[in-house]
């Protein structure tokens, strides 16, 4: 059980998880200005689901589904940070899954490590940003340890292995990033020297 104040009406109660996401996720439409938005897409994907489903999808699903919509938005435009925040918010929702998802959570988390390690940049979807001199990525960073570090290292002793050992299994997934996003930097270059 979750304690929230919904700004929609102002009243402050105890919520299941689902509720707690989904007041959550309102919050951050409203600080973007658009709640309306969020609410019709909500709307909308619930009953897309619902149809494909055959039955009423669960919030998570719904989130889900369109966290998946905005990842392949901001791949699409290279808005490669919007990228990686969506990556961050898939990589919470499978860490609140349990340990049955905990592998696929120390996946996202190294894609956002990786990411996180070639600067990325929002170019808007703009033809010709790189004209302007806008870069999809920046230079490449003092590499340095952090929080997300420190959380890859704690997944990899829960599950069992370590980090290098995690690094070394993701190096296939992180070549399949860099195709797709057009990464300047080589993952092997990048983890021996921070993880």
């Amino acid at each position: 059980m979750y304690v929230r104040t919904d700004k929609r009406d102002q009243t402050r109660r105890v919520v299941t998880g689902e509720q707690a996401d989904r007041i959550d996720d309102a919050h951050e439409a409203m600080a973007m200005g658009d709640l309306a938005g969020y609410d019709h897409r909500v709307r909308e994907t619930t009953d897309r689901l619902r149809v494909r489903f055959g039955h009423e999808p669960a919030y998570r699903d719904v989130r889900w589904s369109m966290l998946n919509e905005d990842q392949l938005m901001h791949q699409a435009r290279r808005d490669y940070g919007l990228y990686r925040n969506t990556q961050w918010k898939m990589m919470e929702e499978l860490d609140r899954s349990g340990p049955s998802k905990q592998r696929q959570a120390l996946e996202f988390a190294l894609n956002i490590f990786y990411i996180d390690q070639c600067e990325p940049n929002n170019l808007g979807g703009l033809p010709n940003a790189e004209e302007l001199g806008a870069r999809p990525w920046g230079p490449a960073p003092e590499l340095v340890r952090g929080s997300l570090t420190e959380w890859i290292g704690s997944r990899c002793e829960e599950l069992g292995i370590t980090a290098e050992q995690a690094a070394r299994d993701y190096e296939p997934a992180a070549e399949r990033l860099k195709t797709a996003l057009k990464m300047p930097q080589r993952w092997v270059a990048i983890w021996p020297q921070c993880l």
